[in-house]
């Protein structure tokens, strides 16, 4: 819906393993196992490497890049429509 993919240099997509490397360093290395503090340096970390040199170190290590698409009206329409649901979900959740 973003159209956004991940792939590696030579264009191809990510194998099954190759997917699953990058997701553990996500969650270690950009989330910090989504522990607070941890989670907080590593997020930053991350933000300041990709701002530096245009790439996470989870996509430098495993040799792929990230590719944007241009999103057109449909997209965008999805993304609200999607963004909303959840939105009023956890409100309902919270509230309820």
């Amino acid at each position: 819906i973003l159209r956004i993919r991940v792939v590696h240099s030579e264009g191809r997509f990510l194998t099954l393993t190759e997917s699953l490397k990058r997701y553990l360093y996500v969650l270690v290395r950009g989330m910090g196992f989504m522990l607070f503090p941890l989670f907080a340096i590593f997020f930053v970390l991350s933000f300041v490497e990709v701002s530096q040199t245009g790439a996470a170190l989870w996509d430098k290590r495993l040799n792929s890049e990230v590719q944007h698409g241009i999103m057109q009206g449909m997209h965008v329409a999805v993304a609200s429509a999607i963004g909303a649901f959840v939105a009023l979900a956890l409100l309902a959740l919270v509230g309820g």
